[in-house]
């Protein structure tokens, strides 16, 4: 089982949640706060909320980590953060620790916010209700992060949803995805990156004419016309339809660059890239391939991460047309299938 821990601001659907998945434990971060700040005294508290206390960031970092370590299901934190250091010194971390995150925050107006702390038993006036509007603001441009209107909707809806966001579908390109091809060409453009695992995508402005081209490198017959034997995927988000990565596979190159993935520059840190590669060694093993070779340069260590999360074994180094690269090897085990599906 690949398992998650789920993040969410201002959520009211953590059972919800729970009880969609095989495996979950919900982890309570106000506990922990209130351990802690319980514990000062009182001439020595240096903070109204739970995050502004260093201690609270760090323990519920090490306490997540390690339970994400010795616990096979998923991990459900429902807790709002509104401070930008919690990001970096909670969330960020797990991430840099090559712990699965899926960040969500449940977006809600004003009024909505205040109806669901009069349910909950708060008074009018209460530290809470002075405190909706810096925390929405605090939120809405939080760009780390899903977001995901709850207005109007149920916690069941919301648990619904935020299950759905988690999902990821790796397709081969179809006119149903030629704006989003259109989109996430552009993003790459407008932010100067290079568009690995896209093929030759920077080259058509019309995603239409991408897709035909994909059809036909697809096809040994027609490949060597348009570039050579390619298989293409895009990884699609469900709940929305968002192409959130794409993934390449070509035949008759050097082994050692016959795999490219690439994820959407405002999509990245979300465990996307190892999706993209754990699915297209799923697609490797159909084709009956017990391992491949992967590369790149050692100065990317994103990538390097995911490689050798993925299994890869370093094998060898060298340098091609003046770029140093570092060689590495995945097998593709059997019985790691399921559970590469489940990652989705």
């Amino acid at each position: 089982m690949d398992k998650r821990t789920i993040w969410s601001r201002k959520i009211y659907s953590g059972r919800g949640i729970a009880e969609k998945l095989l495996k979950a434990h919900i982890f309570d971060a106000e506990e922990v706060g209130n351990a802690i700040r319980d514990n000062f005294p009182e001439e020595s508290k240096y903070s109204i909320i739970f995050e502004g206390y260093s201690l609270w960031r760090e323990t519920n970092y090490k306490l997540l980590k390690e339970i994400y370590e010795k616990y096979d299901g998923d991990i459900i934190v429902p807790m709002t953060l509104t401070l930008s250091v919690s990001y970096e010194e909670i969330i960020k971390r797990l991430i840099d620790s090559d712990i699965r995150v899926k960040y969500v925050i449940l977006d809600a107006n004003h009024m909505t916010i205040h109806d669901r702390i009069i349910a909950r038993g708060e008074k009018e006036g209460c530290w809470c209700m002075q405190n909706i509007d810096a925390c929405l603001e605090a939120l809405k441009n939080d760009q780390q992060a899903v977001h995901i209107d709850t207005c109007a909707k149920s916690p069941e809806q919301i648990a619904e949803e935020i299950m759905g966001n988690t999902k990821i579908s790796f397709i081969k390109p179809s006119l149903e995805y030629a704006k989003e091809i259109s989109d996430y060409r552009q993003e790459f453009l407008d932010n100067g990156d290079h568009m690995d695992g896209c093929g030759p995508l920077r080259k058509y402005e019309d995603p239409e004419e991408y897709i035909e081209v994909c059809k036909q490198k697809s096809n040994p017959d027609t490949a060597e016309a348009v570039g050579g034997h390619a298989e293409q995927f895009l990884l699609v988000r469900e709940s929305d339809n968002r192409l959130v990565g794409m993934a390449q596979y070509r035949f008759g190159v050097d082994p050692m660059f016959c795999i490219g993935y690439s994820v959407r520059p405002s999509e990245r840190r979300k465990g996307y890239a190892k999706l993209a590669l754990k699915d297209l060694l799923l697609w490797l093993k159909d084709q009956g391939q017990v391992s491949t070779p992967i590369s790149c340069e050692p100065s990317n260590e994103a990538s390097k991460k995911v490689i050798l999360n993925c299994g890869g074994k370093l094998t060898d180094t060298c340098t091609y047309k003046g770029i140093d690269l570092m060689v590495f090897e995945i097998p593709i085990e059997m019985e790691e299938e399921q559970k590469w599906a489940n990652a989705k």
